[in-house]
């Protein structure tokens, strides 16, 4: 379970990198298909809560949602 302060530095990486709105290609909200996708993998521990590592995840956040819905498909 994510906690509440979990989510807000989660929120305020993906305002600093991710932008606003619909993605062109993908059509998800880039911001909140980031969100749970990193709150998927906490809660996996497929990552751990480091300020770094999440920086880094928001920074390649695109890649990490084609990659995620490339899996669906």
């Amino acid at each position: 379970m994510i906690n509440a302060a979990t989510y807000e530095v989660l929120d305020l990486l993906a305002e600093k990198y991710i932008p606003k709105g619909r993605h062109k290609y993908l059509h998800v909200d880039s911001r909140d298909a980031w969100i749970s996708l990193m709150c998927s993998m906490l809660e996996r521990g497929s990552i751990r809560f480091k300020i770094s590592t999440l920086a880094k995840c928001a920074i390649y956040w695109e890649d990490l949602l084609v990659h995620k819905l490339s899996m669906l498909n």
